[in-house]
């Protein structure tokens, strides 16, 4: 990240304004809490304690956590920035320089590359956004723009 951003500082501090959110809001602790309790529930109920049907629902349950978690990091991004007097809009190009490296590999890889791999781009399936942790591009894109405003 720091090779393709490396003419753009503002985009590399946002990133590290974005990470710091996950640090201030306690979000590792809450995904190790949150693991920890679905993971004892769901064994309970199924009555397996080591099952991959008993992982199952810490699985999908951390993937909607981990969205909303990188959702109250953007916003928290978005508050850094502004309060250093740069516009949120630039993390935009963050997303756009991503999605173009992402292009460049699939199309060196070979189209059958991406394939069974979970998409973070509203083009995705249903099934791959289930499983990523990110919201897609497109939704982050719009925060961003809107906050930016």
């Amino acid at each position: 990240m720091v090779e393709l951003f490396e003419t753009e500082p503002d985009v590399l501090s946002g990133v590290l304004a974005h990470e710091l959110g996950h640090v201030q809001q306690r979000h590792g602790m809450r995904i190790v809490l949150q693991a920890s309790l679905i993971g004892l529930l769901s064994s309970v109920v199924l009555g397996d304690f080591s099952s991959l049907l008993a992982a199952a629902p810490v699985v999908l349950g951390q993937a909607s956590y981990s969205r909303d978690a990188e959702r109250e990091a953007d916003a928290f991004c978005a508050a850094f920035l502004k309060a250093a007097g740069i516009s949120p809009a630039l993390m935009i190009r963050l997303f756009e320089k991503l999605a173009a490296a992402r292009g460049a590999k699939e199309s060196k890889d070979g189209p059958d590359a991406s394939k069974g791999r979970a998409s973070s781009d509203a083009s995705g399936s249903w099934l791959g956004i289930a499983f990523t942790s990110h919201p897609a591009d497109q939704e982050r894109i719009e925060f961003f723009r809107s906050a930016a405003r």
